[in-house]
This record gives structure tokens, sequence and C-alpha cells, in this order.
């Protein structure tokens, strides 16, 4: 006799509300960004995502946060690293070597100023901790909260400073995933370029393909591509991050001083990679890249969602004004710097 179904562990998942309080805004934002309207000023699915989700959980406070954080976290992590996997469908290697060694120069000068100004601003001038000047620095520079993920361990940071710190680039990256699209057609540069400097410049990978695909589908393209460059940058980021003998870190933790967690490397740029292969090489037929597309629309758009979802106001109140000044520094250089970094190096 089959034993039945235990159907009950499902239903009592503790990650089936969060999920599903995020799948039900996510299935929302795409129905609304396929009205006409919405098309026609250029609002996506990602966008309306994350406003949906900053409006929730700002209106109904944080009592839900302990039933609905697992399921989040996990839209958050592992939803938005498998939407940006199949991303790498919408390109071929052709598209990616098209980047040459200016996309490379444009990334590694932007990472290396950001972080200096960092330190700089952060430690001498606004007396912050070094892991809080860091991690604020690290989030700007690469890829907002999976590089603050991936740095914390190797420096040993406390969770309260991770929190401040990704609360502080997810707040100016959602900033400048709606700022970018306003300010392209005040700028004399093609799509393709301003999707270089969208990638090169922009916090968090979902966010840089919702300001990208507010701009064309050509300017979604270039601004993945580079800003999955900085994403693989972390990891030989995080490997002289943890050969340098730090005095800063606490030495409270067992065992090494510092070392790189395997847990936290993105391995998904890989993937990613290894997803562009696949269709450079035309081996996924058509009806299945198809729905493998619309899938990655789902998870960007849950990602976003949950990043909404993880935005309290009230956090980055009680952080006090100096983490936000920090990320403002670096918000404003980011825009300013990181578009004449990418105008000198796109005009040689």
């Amino acid at each position: 006799m089959e034993k039945p179904i235990r159907v009950n562990r499902f239903v009592n998942h503790p990650m089936l509300p969060g999920i599903a309080s995020v799948f039900l805004l996510a299935a929302l934002s795409v129905l609304l960004g396929q009205i006409e309207a919405v098309q026609t000023v250029g609002v996506s699915p990602l966008t309306i995502g994350i406003v949906l989700g900053i409006a929730v959980i700002n209106v109904v406070g944080r009592k839900y946060d302990p039933v609905l954080d697992s399921g989040v976290d996990f839209a958050k992590s592992r939803l938005l690293k498998l939407g940006v996997i199949l991303f790498g469908l919408h390109f071929t290697y052709g598209e990616v070597l098209s980047l040459g060694w200016r996309g490379l120069a444009i990334d590694l000068c932007i990472i290396v100023s950001v972080l200096c100004l960092s330190l700089v601003v952060g430690r001498v001038i606004l007396k912050l901790d070094y892991q809080t000047s860091l991690l604020v620095g690290t989030g700007s520079a690469i890829c907002g909260a999976a590089a603050i993920l991936a740095t914390a361990p190797v420096i040993k940071a406390k969770s309260e400073t991770v929190v401040i710190a990704v609360s502080t680039v997810v707040i100016f990256g959602t900033a400048s995933m709606f700022l970018y699209p306003m300010i392209w057609p005040y700028i004399d540069v093609s799509a393709t370029d301003f999707g270089v400097f969208i990638g090169s410049t922009i916090h968090e990978v979902a966010q840089v393909v919702a300001a990208g695909t507010a701009i064309g589908p050509e300017s979604a393209q270039q601004a993945v591509l580079e800003k999955m460059l900085r994403v693989i940058l972390l990891a030989p980021f995080l490997v002289v991050l943890a050969l340098c003998p730090n005095k800063h870190t606490t030495n409270h933790d067992h065992g090494t001083n510092n070392g790189i967690s395997l847990r936290h490397m993105p391995w998904f740029a890989l993937y990613f990679l290894l997803v562009i292969g696949a269709n450079s090489l035309m081996v996924i037929p058509e009806q299945i890249e198809r729905g493998l597309m619309a899938l990655d629309t789902l998870c960007l758009t849950m990602a976003m969602v949950a990043l909404g979802l993880k935005t309290h106001v009230s956090v980055v109140t009680q952080a006090g004004y100096k983490p936000l000044l920090l990320g403002a520094v670096l918000f404003v250089f980011l825009i300013v710097g990181g578009g004449a970094i990418n105008s000198i190096l796109l005009n040689l």
C-alpha cells in the first residue's frame, strides 16, 4: 500500500508565505507591465515590482517579517541568480567580445576609484568604522547586496553592519534605476554606450536589468554584459582582500583570520557564461528558449519585489545619517565620475 503524499509538509513550509506573496506581487507587476499606457512610458514589470514591494512592506510594517523573511530571501538571492543565469539566453559570445578591452578597463577603473573614495570619505571624513566604509564601498563598486554578503565573511563583519550597508546600497541602487532612464534623453550618447554606463555604475544586477530595459533592448543587453563583468571581478577582489593582512577585522570567530567562503562566491556568473555559450551554439530549441525567457522575466520580477520587501525606511533611519551620506557621495561619483570614465575610455 502506497504511503499518502504529505501535502501538509508543503503547505506548512516556512518559505511558502514569502514565496507566495512575492509571486502574487510579481504576477501583478507583469500584468500591469502589459498595459499599453505603461509600456508607452517605458516602465517595465521589474520597476513596478520593486515599487510594489517597497509600498507594501512600508504600509503594513515589519510585523510580518518573521513569516515572510525566508521566502523573500529565497526570491532575492536564488531567484535573482536564476533570472540572471537565464538572461544569458539574450546574448552570444560574439556580443560579449564586442565590449572589448574598454569594457573591462571601465569596470576596473570604477571599482578601484569607488573603493578608494569610500575608504577615504568613510574613514577620514565621516569617521565611520572600517567595515561599514568597505562594505558600502564594495556594494556600490561591484554588485550591491551580493558583493556585501560575499565580502562580509572575509572581513568578519558584524550582522548589523551588513544590514546597514545593504540598506544603503539598495536605496541608492533603486534611485539610480529610476534616475538613469530620466537623464538619458539629455545625454548625447547611443543606447548601447548608455547601456555600458548603466552596467558599469548601477549597484544591483536586477536594477541594471530594469534600467537598461527602460531604455531599450540594445541598452539592456550592453548593460547586463557590462554588469556581469563587474560581478565576475568580485572573485579576484575577494582573493586580494583575503590575502591582504587587515588589523580591522574582528577576531571573535574561531579559525583562520581571513578566509574566503566558497558558498558566497558568485558562481551564478559562471553559469551565466555557460548559458551564453549554449545560446551561441544554438543548441536550445526555439520553443524551450521562449519558455525559459518567460521564466526569466518572472524570476527577475520576483527578485525585484523581494528587494522592495526588504527595504524598510525604519532600518535606515536608525543607522544614522553617515552611512547614507557615504552612499550618497558614492552615488554621485558613480554618475558623474563613472560618466567621465565611460566617456574617456569609450572615445579612446
